[in-house]
């Protein structure tokens, strides 16, 4: 019983009182509990010992610094050591800020970040703290053997280790990897590497030296496939990233990991055609001296498995023959399991969307015989749900209105999942924010789930500097402000709200101040947009515009403004009516043309039009699928004060089609474009104004001919016509992908085209003018750190042309023109 009588707290009748919750655990027995605190308390001083941080820890919140002591340094000044201490003599102990000069000295990189202690000493009253540190070895020497296809330099680079720098560990784990990675990355599948270390403890170096065994330059030289009888290996082989070649290099390096993905893809392609049971396993094949590769895909497909009997249980709202009408898989068809998944999400969706949120599908598989498939649905379709509240969270300078008008969906309506998602859509859509994200929870009332919204706000302003340079439009100067949060009654009530971006946003309007300069175009304008004019369903626009273009021969001048009344008639048909008042002004003229000369000076054009446009493409910035139609008719006459009368019709289509996508999400696009437009005078008028027709050639029209430079010509002038038809093919592939944001984004992308058209002098000239074919490539470029500034480059080959028309071959396009 030594250890206990030595504590003198344990004795019966000590001078210290035992505290009175030890008290009651010790009461009746006292000297068992004496002896656990006893080893308790000597396992607490032995760890104190072994780190001083604990021992620190362990003192008073009073006590004070009264020396600061570092011990173990042979090459580091100690001055250099100290300026990372911050604590000093006369701080007051804090066990958080010695834990923070650790890690500043840690961060220096010159010691053992498990050897750097602190232990206290008593000393002059208060606690001496001694940093005891360990330096790391420094590189002696850094030598490498057996390396040809790279020097010491690239090889040093690659380790990033240097002689006379005290030793890195991380790199040093990391070193031997590095060198096998840039060797792998030049097609040295079997390279070696060794490294050895000779240590001098006494002078703390190390000499590092890497033994390289590089072996053969492996090249793949073909992809083969066996035992494929459903799929042709091309077909295969589009579905795979490993590929013999690429478009910068021609022998594109080994992936093994990227290889076993491309098999796990080739499975799933099977069983996306019905073979369940396909096998796919690869091999690799070397030639003798193993430089030339050779994949070996082996293929057992098994059988394809067909649909079988599907059955809908537990269904109470529907009849189970009504949810089959709305699924793909049915009887006798092959069993895919995207069409599969697609089925699910059906069924899941056609409940949600009726407000049953919790609804379960939980599929069966039934396989009665080799190579068919049963499908069974249980249901369970539970409680149906309305809308209680719709929360918004996290606009702190947007209005909730602005997003609550995004939603078609009420408190008290049936909760439409559907809805929502199209709503959130629509949201992200308006580029007002970073994130939209929605949550489900309970209401106050049985049978509501309420909707919070949140979302977060980025940036909505843009101020631009720049210049772009285009074939079309020369060289162009540009300043440009545009604020598309914009609020028109918004107004800042000091400078800092107006610096600070708190003054003009909320409202979801849109305004942009626009001036140009250039060399052959020169502009000006002013756009205010509401979406939601007097919060009302009905859209505004108002734009004023000037603008200045210098052609060949004669000078065009445009000062103008448009007003414009939309309505969105659904979630994709919209209807627009634009009043156009324009001033315009030809002179400078160095031409005989006679529809140029007629029109010398100054003239008044106002016009009314109204546009329909049904888009159900993906997005209305960089389509990747759907179609767009839009009609427009224009008419511009005396009774609304035009000098001019005539009307015009433009019918727009587009198309897009995704062809596959690859599985870094890059896209093979092909789209389809057409435009027809007509315009004829009336009235006293015998003649549509010359600047008022329609002209084709150049970038947007018919490529590998100039801007304006094909149709009807008068004295040797471009002088347009009055009916037009363009058409254009276009093939869409990514090169090059980068990494923005965390989303890929296509930098480089290659383009084939076709384009064709023509323009007619007259209506009488519909059929019967020529028309213009030309072919090409192209290059589409976006560069994510100069603001997504789009580059353009087509090389277009006249194939059909007239001896009248302005050829150029070579179009561009940098920055952004309006």
């Amino acid at each position: 019983m030594k250890s206990t009588d030595s504590i003198p707290a344990c004795r019966d009748g000590a001078s210290k009182p035992i505290p009175r919750p030890l008290r009651r655990r010790v009461s009746g027995r006292p000297r068992p509990r004496c002896l656990a605190l006893a080893l308790l308390l000597a396992v607490v001083l032995l760890l104190v010992v072994v780190d001083g941080r604990l021992l620190a820890q362990a003192a008073g919140p009073s006590a004070r610094i009264t020396d600061v002591k570092v011990t173990g340094l042979k090459r580091v000044p100690a001055d250099k050591v100290m300026q990372s201490i911050r604590l000093r003599p006369g701080d007051i102990f804090s066990y958080q800020a010695v834990d923070e000069d650790i890690r500043r000295l840690d961060a220096l990189g010159y010691f053992y970040p498990t050897s750097i202690d602190v232990r206290q000493e008593s000393y002059q009253g208060g606690i001496r703290l001694v940093f005891e540190l360990k330096e790391r070895p420094i590189i002696r020497s850094l030598k490498f053997e057996g390396n040809r296809a790279f020097s010491d330099e690239k090889l040093r680079d690659a380790v990033g280790l240097k002689e006379g720098a005290f030793l890195d560990f991380a790199r040093q784990r990391e070193s031997t990897s590095k060198i096998l990675d840039l060797y792998h990355s030049k097609r040295y599948q079997f390279v070696e590497v060794e490294r050895r270390e000779d240590t001098d403890p006494d002078q703390n170096t190390v000499a590092i030296t890497f033994t390289v065994n590089e072996g053969p330059r492996v090249t793949l030289r073909a992809v083969r496939f066996s035992g494929n009888k459903a799929f042709s290996s091309k077909q295969l082989l589009d579905q795979m990233d490993t590929r013999t070649h690429e478009w910068v290099v021609f022998y594109k390096v080994f992936d093994e990991t990227a290889f076993q993905l491309d098999l796990a893809h080739l499975r799933e392609f099977y069983r996306q055609h019905g073979y369940l049971d396909a096998v796919v396993s690869g091999e690799y094949e070397y030639s003798p001296d193993k430089s030339r590769l050779t994949l070996v895909v082996r293929i057992t497909e098994g059988t394809q498995y067909r649909v079988g009997d599907v059955t809908v249980r537990g269904e109470k709202i529907v009849t189970g023959e009504q949810l089959l009408r709305e699924m793909k898989l049915k009887r006798g068809q092959v069993f895919g399991t995207d069409n599969y998944e697609h089925d699910l999400q059906s069924l899941q969706g056609y409940y949600t969307s009726r407000g049953y949120l919790d609804v379960r599908v939980e599929p069966k598989e039934v396989y009665p015989e080799p190579g068919r498939i049963d499908l069974v649905y249980n249901i369970a379709e539970n409680s149906r749900y309305n809308l209680g509240t719709l929360e918004i969270r996290g606009n702190f300078k947007t209005k909730d209105k602005v997003i609550r008008r995004e939603f078609q969906l009420f408190p008290g309506d049936v909760f439409d999942s559907r809805e929502v998602a199209k709503s959130v859509q629509r949201l992200r859509g308006l580029g007002f924010f970073k994130t939209v994200e929605t949550t489900i929870v309970p209401g106050e009332e049985p049978g509501e789930r309420n909707l919070v919204v949140e979302v977060e706000e980025g940036r909505t302003g843009n101020l631009m500097f720049g210049a772009g340079v285009s074939s079309n439009n020369g060289i162009i100067g540009q300043f440009q402000l545009s604020l598309d949060n914009f609020d028109i009654a918004d107004w800042p009530k000091s400078l800092n709200d107006l610096l600070m971006g708190n003054a003009f946003v909320g409202a979801g309007q849109k305004l942009r101040l626009l001036f140009s300069p250039g060399t052959e175009l020169s502009q000006a304008s002013i756009l205010f947009a509401d979406p939601y004019i007097f919060d009302t369903r009905f859209s505004f626009s108002s734009e004023f515009y000037l603008s200045q273009r210098d052609w060949d021969d004669y000078r065009e001048g445009r000062l103008g403004a448009r007003l414009s009344l939309g309505r969105k008639l659904s979630e994709r048909l919209s209807a627009r009516l634009t009043y156009r008042m324009e001033d315009v002004d030809i002179s400078n003229i160095d031409t005989l043309a006679p529809d140029v000369l007629s029109v010398k000076g100054a003239s008044d054009v106002r016009s009314l039009a109204f546009n329909l446009t049904y888009d159900h493409t993906d997005s209305p910035w960089s389509p990747t699928k759907g179609y767009c139609l839009s009609g427009t008719g224009e008419v511009a006459a005396d009774f609304l004060g035009s000098d001019w009368n005539y009307v015009k019709g433009i019918v727009d289509a587009s198309w897009y089609h995704t062809l596959f996508e690859t599985r870094s999400g890059g896209k093979h696009i092909i789209s389809l474009k057409g435009t027809v437009g007509a315009v004829q005078a009336f009235g006293d008028d015998s003649q549509v104004p010359f600047f008022d027709r329609f002209f084709a050639g150049g970038r947007g029209s018919v490529r590998g001919f100039a801007y304006r430079g094909l149709g009807p010509v008068q004295a040797g002038t471009k002088v347009g016509g009055e009916f037009s038809a363009v058409a254009s093919a276009e093939y869409l592939f990514p090169i090059y992908q980068t990494v923005v944001d965390r989303q890929p984004v296509d930098m480089i992308r290659g383009v084939v085209f076709c384009d064709a058209g023509e323009v007619g002098s007259d209506l009488n000239d519909i059929g019967g003018a020529k028309v213009r074919v030309s072919v090409g490539v192209g290059v589409r470029l976006t560069i994510p750190g100069f603001g997504g500034i789009p580059i353009a480059f087509d090389l277009g080959f006249p194939v059909v042309k007239e001896s009248t028309d302005d050829t150029q071959m070579f179009s561009f396009s940098i920055g952004t023109i309006f």
